[in-house]
């Protein structure tokens, strides 16, 4: 996966069945995402938004029941899941200063009104610089 200065993760284009197969292994019980999709019964996975691999994996998900004509879809947790609080060093908490101070008026004039989070803005500029 590439990533930025900061380490956030790029986005590369769709991922490739070897990705999602070590994605779903990664993250839940399943062996491989197929086996996951052809899930007997009702079942449809909790995938918890805790990172951007989660939320690769329930999209992915999703994608693949709509293209099934199935109406099922990872659930994502509630409203009130919200995830961990980022942790840096005073050092990245610096370089994430600086960085931002040169985004702000992406930040702000960028059109990202339906960006509901601080933290999704800040994800969204740290994307876009690449």
């Amino acid at each position: 996966m590439t990533t930025n200065a900061f380490d956030t993760p790029l986005y590369a284009g769709p991922p490739t069945e070897a990705t999602l197969d070590q994605l779903t292994r990664d993250l839940t019980a399943f062996e491989s995402f197929r086996a996951m999709l052809d899930a007997e019964g009702n079942y449809r996975p909790t995938i918890m938004m805790r990172d951007l691999r989660h939320v690769q994996l329930a999209d992915a998900y999703d994608l693949a029941m709509i293209g099934r004509g199935d109406p099922r879809r990872a659930y994502r947790g509630s409203l009130d899941n919200r995830p961990l609080p980022i942790t840096l060093t005073v050092t990245e908490g610096r370089q994430l200063m600086d960085f931002l101070g040169t985004k702000d008026d992406e930040i702000v004039d960028g059109g990202w009104e339906h960006v509901e989070s601080v933290l999704g803005k800040v994800v969204a500029a740290l994307q876009a610089a690449g």
